[in-house]
């Protein structure tokens, strides 16, 4: 089973739940308690964040046919968003910045921003 970058959760338990602030949680609280301001990323690439819900939802029936379904051979399952509704960086990026502007902590070390940087230049140096 190989899922994408498993984000908050979409109805269950209860909408944008998660358990920690790893991955891309992190990072949406860096931008939003203005930390991270500077980012050395493709901003014209999608985003494959998958809700955990999903995620958990396809592993259990994964497990279900799997245990119905016999094979010689091992079966990889994906859980994506592929092309089908695509999200790119940019705009995951403009909606939490918004979000947080709108929304902001109680505590914040700077304003929600973000510097888009050519990742083709900076890479070079980082």
């Amino acid at each position: 089973f190989r899922p994408s970058i498993v984000g908050a959760a979409y109805k269950e338990p209860l909408p944008g739940w998660i358990d920690c602030i790893h991955g891309a949680a992190g990072l949406f609280i860096a931008v939003g308690k203005g930390m991270l301001r500077v980012m050395k990323i493709n901003w014209n690439t999608v985003a494959d964040i998958v809700p955990v819900d999903y995620v958990t939802n396809m592993l259990i029936t994964i497990g279900w046919i799997t245990a119905l379904n016999r094979t010689p051979f091992p079966v990889v399952y994906h859980c994506n968003t592929g092309s089908h509704n695509p999200l790119y960086w940019r705009n995951i990026i403009r909606l939490i910045v918004k979000s947080y502007t709108e929304n902001p902590f109680d505590e914040t070390f700077l304003h929600p921003h973000v510097i888009k940087c050519r990742p083709f230049i900076m890479w070079r140096f980082w």
